[in-house]
């Protein structure tokens, strides 16, 4: 918010202009933010507003011309302080897109951890993040720990990139002069001596896209992560265990909100549920589907068991579909 305007564009988001983010004719759009705690004191809603469309500006405009600044010194002092700390408005911040930076042989380095853009959206500067913090501890009792010592950050993201990609490894090189960080990646097994290095570029994508989303999910407790299409370039295994990362990133205090089209992903969060790495109220599961011009969302709810209460049509059933048809008698034969 600046000046009673709703920016569409910024560091992390590139909406267009207003009368691209209004449903059909839609005149003005309203957001809301609730709060358990902002209710016990008689306010039903911490943040409410509504922004119009002006056509002259093609642009979003809130007619009292406030700040979040603004509205957040209008609530109660405890929760302002609260309010304040909470990301996306303070704290750490992580927003990952489908659109990812791929397979590169160097990527950015920098001596800065600015908190809007120690991650960058593409997740360009994780690799930076890894290298500057891959002697930190993770503590013994943190669930996304792979056995009971603590490991530095740099060890428990190789030991998840195998759990991933089996017998792959990564590797980074600082390159002070130039400002960048060169990665490679190795391969072993349990009877081959591990082989050389070889740069991003000479290998899989999905290893290059899975390391900021691996990063990522290992963030200090409190963050607000945010990732587009984890399940890219990798095969079902890889998918299912970025699952089990993130639900035990959630159970490690992170907040973790997942945009996906893979059914192991959500297998793996149901997996979760059912081996007790979660509750039921750990997870909030949205189906989106169009009808005609308009947008309908379902929530199948999951049970103890890892088990939905529904299953909308094309909500993950493709492959019991293709069954039907593989095991169906072929006419004439």
């Amino acid at each position: 918010l600046d000046d009673g305007r709703l920016f569409s564009k910024g560091p992390r988001i590139d909406l267009g202009p207003a009368s691209e983010i209004l449903h059909g004719d839609a005149s003005k759009i309203r957001f809301v933010l609730e709060s358990d705690t902002y209710q016990e004191i008689g306010k039903e809603h911490v943040f409410d507003q509504t922004f119009h469309f002006s056509r002259s500006t093609d642009q979003l405009v809130n007619p009292d011309g406030s700040e979040i600044d603004d509205y957040l010194e209008m609530s109660p002092e405890n929760l302002q302080t609260t309010m304040i700390d909470m990301p996306p408005f303070g704290g750490e911040f992580v927003y990952v897109t489908a659109d990812r930076l791929g397979p590169r042989v160097t990527y950015p380095l920098s001596v800065f951890q600015d908190r809007e853009d120690s991650f960058g959206i593409k997740g360009e500067m994780a690799w930076n993040r890894l290298s500057d913090q891959q002697w930190s501890l993770i503590d013994r009792q943190d669930p996304r720990l792979l056995g009971d010592v603590p490991q530095r950050i740099f060890d428990v993201v190789n030991l998840w990139l195998q759990e991933i990609s089996p017998g792959a490894n990564i590797h980074i090189d600082k390159i002070p002069s130039a400002d960048q960080l060169l990665a490679s990646f190795s391969f072993e097994n349990d009877h081959e001596v591990p082989s050389r290095p070889y740069r991003a570029t000479s290998v899989g994508f999905g290893l290059s896209y899975t390391i900021p989303i691996i990063v990522a999910l290992l963030m200090p407790k409190g963050t607000l992560c945010m990732i587009e299409n984890p399940e890219a370039h990798l095969h079902p295994r890889g998918q299912s265990k970025l699952a089990e990362l993130a639900a035990r990133a959630s159970k490690a205090g992170v907040q973790v909100m997942v945009e996906t089209h893979s059914d192991h992903f959500i297998d793996g969060i149901r997996i979760a549920v059912r081996e007790g790495l979660l509750t039921p109220d750990d997870v909030a599961i949205h189906y989106f589907e169009r009808q005609g011009n308009e947008s309908v969302v379902r929530s199948p709810v999951i049970d103890s068991d890892g088990r939905l209460s529904e299953w909308p049509a094309g909500f993950f059933d493709q492959h019991e579909m293709n069954l039907v048809r593989l095991l169906r008698p072929i006419q004439g034969s």
